[in-house]
């Protein structure tokens, strides 16, 4: 019996790494989320006698951010052919504000001396970086506003939540292994139970 509870706790603390693995890799990606691109070909003009192409592409750039504004970003536009191979690339990046929930027009234009070498067929546009707003946009937000905005759970809720979750399933396999043991109830209650309820107790009422 005790051999199976053992190996039960070490599936879970695995279970627990793997999830927080997760948890922590959504948080490294969510410094692009905020910026996203729709765009399309203006006209894509392509010269046997030079083997280059004139592209010029009508980007619009939204500021998916709720509360902070988009101060500028760096951009690559990756240019394909028919085939879909990549045949040329360029960095391009944009000095211009960008308010909450908004979005701006860009044109970038590749003519003459500027002109991508190769047949180009299509294009990707790619966010490398961004920067926002030390502040929120909006500083005189409501009351209910920052309720909304502290319910959004981050990295750490989610810590504290799955560390809470082992401890009150350790618990309850304390209790089954315990077969009427008093003094190992006892055991886990201060073990497993009080450390569980006072981590979920701190950090909703004093950091959520």
């Amino acid at each position: 019996m005790k051999k199976r509870i053992f190996a039960v706790i070490a599936l879970l603390f695995t279970c627990a790494a793997t999830v927080l693995s997760l948890v922590g890799c959504g948080d490294d990606s969510e410094s692009l989320r905020g910026v996203g691109f729709d765009y399309e070909l203006n006209y894509c003009d392509y010269f046997p006698e030079s083997d280059t192409t004139n592209v010029s592409i009508e980007i619009t750039a939204y500021n998916r951010n709720h509360e902070y504004e988009l101060l500028g970003f760096t951009y690559k536009i990756y240019f394909v052919d028919e085939y879909g191979n990549r045949i040329a690339s360029r960095a391009m990046s944009y000095e211009d504000n960008i308010s909450p929930d908004s979005y701006h027009y860009i044109t970038a234009s590749f003519t003459g001396s500027d002109a991508i070498a190769g047949a180009v067929s299509d294009v990707r546009v790619v966010p490398v970086s961004m920067e926002l707003s030390a502040e929120p946009y909006d500083e005189d937000s409501s009351s209910s506003s920052s309720v909304a905005d502290n319910s959004t759970w981050g990295f750490w809720t989610w810590f504290w939540v799955v560390i809470a979750s082992i401890l009150l399933i350790l618990f309850f396999l304390c209790c089954l292994g315990a077969e009427g043991d008093t003094d190992a109830i006892v055991g886990g209650v201060i073990i497993f139970l009080a450390p569980a309820l006072i981590i979920l107790f701190v950090h909703f009422v004093f950091f959520f």
